[in-house]
């Protein structure tokens, strides 16, 4: 408590100085008066008793040393007093303080950006009850299927039998859906989910209520919750909602809650229960029902552990499965935690892209400290006299920490700034799959602070200890331009130098390497001609959706009115449209020689006209017809990648596809094969693909309409809309163009692309800045050097080429350095380059002559300079 009213009175000893000092002073001269009162009783003449006062009392100023010590924080006082020589000194240079507070504002303000969505996507928990418990269950399987979903059989079993969970539950969608309420139908995003869903999540509704038990009962599920933006937006926010009917595809639900808005995983903008007993979710049923799993394990249980009991009730299980459905052999349960399955496909990037920043604020601090280092080398008298007046080593380096920790601080709170503006150019640009919820928060405020502190010690230590490195007599008697230049700090400069060369060449050549992949992809032979094309997504009622019958005339009655629009040329459907996701099925192939089985082929279920509206090309046979009807023989289409595959060198006009269904397996005869078109992405190449008319096959829910028009397809959606709800009033259907969803799949290329070409031009200007600022600060330390070669008769031109030289013997140093960090780490871009490899030699080559030209530029203008000197002038100066 001593200790504690001690330091409490030092703090306020801060305050009122004058009047501490006005009181200290009467107080010492009233002492001293006392004293010569004494003396003057004794005999002494005033001079004297005065004097001899002073020598008893031992020194006026040294006392008042020591009382202003004990009455305040000498510690807090010095910083404060170096503190507001740091600003003053800002205001002597402003020239050399903005260009250090920008530089680190740059580096600053881009690393926090990018720590902000790092932070949004990876760090941040979920907005969960407890998200750590928070697992995705998955099935992988033996074929090319891929993991993701999970059999509604599996899952029914699961949720009554495992052992490992607290509790699992299940959702599927979202689906592009149709809501109707008193207005147009408009399309909205659709998630079934079971009735305990959230309330596992712990996610309350702001509105209502969320689904009970007795709602997940088949006839009882006509029940509907709304995301909170949807109730926003479409209802206007109205709190009296809740009881209101609204129509999702033709069907009546009855709103019962509204969600909040911080439910982002699984997406959905509706949400009903899904019916656990429907037939679907019954082991041996036709037809099954695939859905997406997520549990919370029990405490104390490991991901294996809940594999291995899920497993366990796989195989009980087989033996209640028919013949064509996968066996526990092909499948096996498969437990992440749910962070790390919703950022599977953006960490690596993400993490790439915090590693780029990090380079570039490497570079800024190497810049920073280059300019300091300048100056500290040139500020040496200064820290002579003051040495000489008694301060040590160690306050010397303080002052210095604290004038760099000053410009740190400002650069950082630019750097903040800057960061404010740059999340907002990063939301323009961030694809789908990366939440766009990325905002700067205290988190951030923290990192723009803690990297203030780093850029600090980075900036400001080396340069303080050089500066501090004074030799008293040596510095006080030279007192010339050179003073405080000591020999080890060109080395270091050039040191910094070849540094932030090394970073930039590194990030240039990733960079390059994204621009000729982006590059390389716009040019792409897509298999099909997308210009003047206008798609149309719509997704059936599930009602419907096992009823090919009832299907059928709905979308024929669609395309009819598509094709009498004005300026349609063709009007076709199919269940994928180009560059889809795809998710591929096996099939048998039977010709002469005997039945062959392939594992992975994608199917496309279209109409007719499908390929006359995509222009797709013919390469042999013939396009579906009228004829093509579900009375008719089956016939098929294949795409020329599985004609090769399938087939080789032989026409495969006649053979036959045995396709699984409903009633078993289906044999159809191959009676057309046209050009590749790429699926799922633009970097896969195409892979083997069927094509069935859709009035022979099982007509899946979503179909999408496809238009071919003379003119300007952004002129036809409301058309096509009032098509499509013509013959459906509830239906909706999402319009885009086919250039619009071509532009969509390389959004993610574009965000790397922009973002490593973006600070990849920051540290080459940086680093170039770097060599223009060493060679200007050491020309000018060499003028008098430069005047005497003049005036001996050394040509200007050899004066050029002798600092020319010198600059470009550090730059070569940092561009080899920069040659080997490429090769060593371009490698971790392989997987987001399409036909470019990581060590592309002209890549390489465009960037090292890039940079060599601009390091040659940054030294030859102050080279020009020093030979421009005049000798007379700089002798009379020297």
């Amino acid at each position: 408590m001593r200790h504690i009213r001690a330091f409490l009175l030092r703090l306020g000893g801060l305050f009122h100085k004058e009047r501490h000092d006005r009181d200290l002073a009467e107080e010492i001269e009233s002492n001293l008066q006392l004293h010569i009162e004494d003396n003057l009783r004794a005999g002494m003449s005033p001079e004297d008793a005065r004097r001899e006062a002073l020598l008893k009392f031992g020194g006026v100023e040294s006392a008042k040393e020591a009382y202003r010590d004990r009455r305040g924080l000498p510690l807090l006082e010095a910083l404060a007093q170096d503190i507001r020589y740091a600003f003053r000194q800002i205001v002597k240079y402003p020239g050399f303080a903005a260009i250090i507070v920008l530089t680190l504002g740059l580096g600053a303000g881009a690393t926090t950006a990018i720590f902000s969505v790092v932070n949004t996507v990876l760090l941040r928990p979920l907005p969960y009850r407890d998200p750590s418990r928070l697992v995705r269950v998955t099935q992988r399987y033996s074929l090319s299927l891929g993991p993701g979903f999970v059999l509604g059989p599996d899952y029914r079993a699961w949720r009554h039998e495992n052992s490992s969970f607290e509790e699992i539950e299940a959702f599927y969608g979202p689906a592009d859906t149709s809501l109707a309420s008193k207005g147009a139908a408009t399309a909205v995003r659709a998630t079934s989910v079971t009735t305990r869903f959230f309330s596992m999540l712990g996610v309350n509704p702001i509105l209502g209520r969320s689904f009970t038990d007795a709602e997940g009962a088949e006839g009882r599920n006509q029940v509907v919750l709304l995301s909170e933006g949807i109730w926003r937006t479409q209802f206007g926010g109205d709190p009296s909602i809740l009881g209101t009917i609204i129509h999702l595809n033709g069907s009546a639900y009855t709103v019962v809650g509204v969600l909040p808005g911080s439910v982002r995983y699984p997406e959905g903008d509706v949400w009903t229960p899904i019916s656990l007993d429907s037939p679907m979710f019954t082991a041996g049923s036709r037809p099954i029902v695939i859905v997406n799993v997520i549990g919370r394990l029990k405490e104390g249980i490991t991901n294996s552990k809940a594999e291995s009991d899920l497993n366990v009730i796989e195989h009980r299980i087989d033996n209640q499965w028919q013949q064509w459905v996968v066996q526990s052999r092909d499948r096996s349960a498969q437990v992440i935690a749910l962070n790390a399955f919703l950022v599977r496909n953006v960490r690596s990037l993400l993490l790439i892209l915090l590693g780029v920043v990090g380079f570039v604020l490497l570079i800024a601090c190497a810049n920073v400290s280059n300019l300091l280092l300048s100056r500290a080398t040139g500020r040496g008298r200064e820290f002579a006299i003051r040495a000489a007046l008694g301060a040590g080593r160690i306050r010397l380096i303080r002052q210095s920490l604290t004038e760099s920790l000053v410009l740190a601080s400002l650069g950082s709170a630019l750097g903040f700034l800057g960061g404010l503006w740059f999340v907002g150019f990063l939301k323009q640009l961030i694809p789908a799959g990366i939440p766009s919820s990325v905002r700067l928060d205290p988190v951030m405020f923290g990192f723009a602070v803690g990297i203030a502190i780093f850029a600090t010690l980075v900036c400001g230590l080396v340069p303080a200890l050089v500066a501090s490195r004074t030799t008293v007599s040596e510095d006080l008697k030279s007192g010339g331009p050179q003073t405080g230049t000591w020999g080890g700090a060109r080395l270091l400069r050039n040191v910094l130098v070849i540094f932030e060369i090394t970073l930039s060449l590194i990030l240039l050549i990733g960079a390059g390497l994204l621009v000729q992949t982006f590059v390389r992809l716009s040019d792409v032979r897509l298999g099909f001609d997308s210009h003047n094309i206008l798609t149309a997504k719509v997704f059936r009622p599930m009602t419907n959706g096992f009823n090919t019958p009832s299907q059928v005339p709905f979308f024929d009655q669609v395309i009819d009115r598509l094709k009498t629009l004005p300026g349609v040329v063709a009007a076709g459907a199919g269940t994928r449209a180009p560059l889809s996701s795809c998710n591929g099925g096996p099939i048998s192939i039977r010709d002469a020689s005997g039945e062959h089985r392939l594992d992975s082929v994608c199917q496309n279920w279209i109409s007719p006209d499908y390929f006359r509206a995509v222009g797709v090309p013919l390469l042999s046979g013939r396009f579906f017809d009228a004829n093509d009807k579900s009375t008719a023989p089956p016939v098929v289409m294949i795409n020329q990648a599985l004609a090769h595959v399938a087939s080789g060198d032989q026409d495969p006009i006649g053979h036959e596809v045995g396709l699984g269904g409903l009633k078993g397996i289906t044999w159809a005869k191959i009676v057309g094969v046209v050009g590749d078109v790429r699926n799922n992405t633009l970097e896969q190449e195409p892979s083997p693909e069927i094509y069935i008319p859709y009035t022979q096959a099982l007509l899946p829910l979503s179909v999408t309409f496809v238009v071919r028009a003379s003119l300007n397809p952004l002129s036809l959606p409301n058309e096509v809309r009032k098509a499509v709800q013509a013959v459906d009033k509830y239906q909706a259907s999402s319009i885009q163009t086919l250039d619009e969803f071509i532009t969509a799949s390389t959004e993610m290329q574009r965000f790397r692309m922009v973002l490593l070409s973006f600070f990849a031009l920051l540290a080459f200007v940086l680093a170039i800045l770097g060599i223009f600022g060493v060679m200007s600060f050491s020309v000018g330390q060499r003028t008098h050097e430069m005047a005497v070669r003049v005036a001996i008769g050394a040509q200007r031109s050899s004066v050029i080429w002798l600092v020319v030289r010198q600059g470009m013997s550090v730059a070569a140093f940092g561009l080899a350095g920069g040659i080997l960090g490429a090769l060593g780490l371009t490698r971790f871009l392989s997987s987001f380059l399409y036909d470019v490899k990581p060590t592309d030699i002209v890549t390489f080559l465009a960037a090292v002559l890039l940079l060599t030209g601009a390091s040659f530029v940054a030294c030859y203008l102050p080279a020009r300079r020093a030979s421009s000197v005049d000798p007379v002038k700089a002798l009379r100066v020297e």
